[in-house]
């Protein structure tokens, strides 16, 4: 399955340039191209395709950077602390939407209720949306302007209007079958729940199945296994049911007693 990007009938060009960067930010930007380069995430704009809009990009700095685990100035620190962006929101007032239903909140964390959940698995892919190509006849809409030169994803990135509905129907189709069952699926975030380990590890069986069958990674880092014990959507799970994380009542449960 790929993402596709349909122009409005009175679709706009518009040409926005690259946006100013301090050496640091362009060393930083270096780092991310070539890295999204070598992925096969980007490439290139060839001088044959008409490309009617080009869109800038965004150095943000992470909310959570490395606390000296990297030397500034090096790629690791770079992709570690950094996040590439781009601007798309001209592109976006210019695409016809795409309307795909993404799955409610409340309506997920309640299905908690209808599950026996002695054991649950946090599963997160790996960089989610850039698992999902681009048709070709799409890509060029999301050209970027850089000092570096102009580029096209061949995967969908983060930004675009149609992304979150896109992905979800990916997901939709990739655990039919499983979702409210076994699974319950927001975007990239998953959650197997089951009574027993026997039927846990069967269900994770089933799971890994379908990725592998699909050709989506997950990112080991995020993932957690047979625990008694998550966290979902904001919220702490466990099989007496549902309650905040303890961060975020952490200031109310320590703010002074009034006198």
């Amino acid at each position: 399955m790929q993402h596709h990007i349909h122009l409005k009938p009175d679709a706009i060009s518009k040409h926005q340039r690259p946006q100013r960067l301090s050496p640091d930010k362009r060393e930083i930007l270096r780092h991310h191209l070539e890295e999204l380069l070598k992925q096969g995430i980007i490439a290139p704009v060839s001088a044959e395709e008409n490309v009617p809009i080009t869109s800038p990009i965004v150095i943000v700095s992470k909310r959570r950077k490395s606390s000296g685990e990297f030397e500034p100035g090096t790629r690791e620190a770079s992709l570690s602390s950094f996040r590439f962006c781009c601007d798309f929101r001209f592109l976006n007032s210019q695409t016809q939407q795409f309307r795909y239903s993404i799955p409610d909140l409340q309506e997920l964390t309640e299905s908690f209720t209808c599950m026996t959940p002695n054991f649950m698995s946090s599963i997160d892919l790996c960089s989610g949306f850039f698992q999902m190509g681009i048709a070709p006849e799409s890509s060029k809409y999301t050209a970027f302007n850089t000092c570096f030169g102009t580029y096209k994803f061949l995967h969908l990135p983060m930004g675009l209007n149609t992304a979150p509905s896109s992905f979800q129907l990916l997901m939709d189709k990739v655990l039919n079958g499983l979702t409210f069952q076994s699974a319950l699926c927001y975007l990239d975030d998953v959650v197997v729940a089951s009574a027993t380990m026997e039927t846990h590890l069967s269900d994770l069986d089933e799971l890994f199945d379908r990725f592998r069958k699909a050709g989506l990674k997950l990112n080991p880092f995020k993932c957690s296994f047979a625990q008694n014990e998550i966290i979902y959507l904001g919220h702490r799970v466990t099989k007496d049911g549902l309650s905040p994380p303890p961060e975020r009542i952490e200031a109310i449960k320590n703010y002074p007693i009034p006198t």
